[in-house]
């Protein structure tokens, strides 16, 4: 399995069955995400795919060291590159998420404290989310005249709905644990004790599955709700692009 100093990818045995635990490991910045973080996902996908579609691992889950899930993206790389380089970053990342969410295992984001901007992006790539009730959701980028970049316009309308979502992407609101599952974008609503305990119940769930149901289900899932997830992630990488070339005193 593929390891990086920012990310590891271990596997951890559930029953008879192996499960793929992807983590972050910028804890001393609530995880945030640099040109590192994405170089190390893009060099584990390849095998975390094959071990995926082989049968060797049943359930993929994205996880955050320390007290967070994931802050989004390293606001201090992001204001020391060129506006090249934070598109073709935001790209990358997305291309990541996209990989991650087209696996044909269920893939699971066990989310604590801040699951914010990028953060949240990847967790709405998730099959399903699975929260500590100290999770907070919420997307900071039009406070630094950003946009969201990896498609979560279309995806946040499907989860929550028109309203909600333009209340968190246009930055009025935070949402909380409590509110997140009572709405439907959190699956799961744990306690810090049973997170695990959790977790490990979905996985037996589809241990019990025929491998290749769940992969054709999978599918299916992925053909109906893609072509506006992409159709909303190029469209908002282009308006990113807009924002990134505009005279600074233009406001």
């Amino acid at each position: 399995m593929g390891s990086h100093d920012v990310m590891t990818c271990t596997a951890t045995q559930i029953d008879h069955f192996f499960v793929d635990i992807l983590t972050f490991r910028r804890s001393e910045c609530h995880n945030a995400i640099n040109r590192e973080v994405v170089d190390a996902m893009h060099g584990i996908l390849p095998s975390l795919t094959m071990r995926a579609r082989s049968g060797a691992t049943r359930a993929v889950i994205i996880a955050g060291e320390g007290s967070s899930f994931c802050s989004g993206g390293d606001l201090k790389l992001l204001s020391g590159c060129s506006p090249i380089e934070v598109e073709l970053f935001m790209r990358d990342a997305t291309i990541a998420f996209r990989a991650l969410g087209a696996l044909p295992v269920p893939v699971i984001a066990k989310v604590q404290g801040a699951c914010i901007g990028g953060g949240f992006e990847l967790a709405l790539h998730c099959d399903f989310i699975v929260c500590q009730s100290n999770t907070v959701f919420g997307f900071p980028e039009v406070n630094h005249g950003w946009t969201t970049t990896a498609g979560s316009v279309a995806r946040m309308v499907e989860a929550v709905g028109s309203s909600r979502a333009k209340a968190l992407l246009l930055g009025l609101r935070t949402m909380n644990a409590q509110d997140a599952y009572a709405c439907g974008l959190a699956h799961v609503l744990a306690s810090n004790a049973n997170i695990d305990e959790e977790i490990d119940g979905i996985c037996r769930k589809f241990f019990e599955m025929p491998r290749k149901g769940v992969a054709a289900m999978k599918s299916l899932l992925h053909d109906h709700s893609d072509p506006i997830a992409s159709a909303s992630w190029h469209r908002e990488l282009a308006v990113f692009r807009e924002l990134l070339n505009r005279p600074k005193h233009a406001g």
